[in-house]
């Protein structure tokens, strides 16, 4: 096997691990009007990750290699950091940018892997590399909703010029639909009365 393969897995490890405790961090102190939406989404994910780094440490072992599970060794192999954000936008963001580490470093250990014939491991880390991008697609469709009304706010300089009302659009005229008459046939038994009486 190779060692670049057992440091991307070692590193992937160790920055789940981060992510870990920093996205249950921020499931415990997210405030404000997203709380629990935000609140729920960080457990989903945190219960993920939780699942996610013991697959990853038994691939390691299963590999015959030793699996990092210290704060030091984490801290030291991860370039995800501590979570610091206090503000719930800010959590979203640090949590966004830290899922997108997550998948890079899954994907160099990818490539490694596909490389020395390791499809186990390069089919473990492509989907840890998935399920990094969709979380961090997830979060980045948070930040947008937030920036959006922020954009159609009209600007309030007096350097702006006033927009003119928009014209009413004219009333459009209604037409009734009406169905065709149809006729009703007359029962045959009506129809031979009338023909002898």
């Amino acid at each position: 096997m190779n060692a670049t393969v057992y440091e991307a897995l070692r590193k992937t490890l160790a920055e789940s691990y981060v992510l870990l405790i920093k996205t249950h961090n921020y499931h415990w102190n997210v405030k404000g009007p997203q709380f629990v939406a935000l609140h729920n989404l960080f457990e989903l994910q945190y219960n993920e990750l939780f699942l996610a780094v013991d697959e990853l440490a038994e691939r390691l072992r299963a590999l015959g290699q030793h699996a990092p599970g210290t704060m030091a060794e984490f801290a030291a192999l991860s370039q995800v950091k501590d979570g610091q954000a206090t503000k719930a936008s800010d959590m979203v963001a640090d949590l966004r940018a830290s899922h997108t580490l997550v998948a890079q470093t899954a994907r160099k250990g990818v490539k490694a892997s596909e490389g020395v014939d390791d499809v186990g491991t390069a089919d473990l880390l492509t989907a840890r590399s998935q399920i990094h991008e969709k979380a961090a697609w997830m979060l980045a469709s948070i930040l947008e909703e937030e920036a959006a009304p922020a954009a159609k706010t009209p600007s309030a300089s007096p350097a702006a010029p006033a927009k003119k009302a928009a014209k009413p659009a004219p009333k459009a005229e209604t037409v009734k639909a009406t169905a065709p008459k149809v006729a009703t046939p007359k029962p045959a038994a009506a129809k031979r009365r009338r023909a002898t009486g």
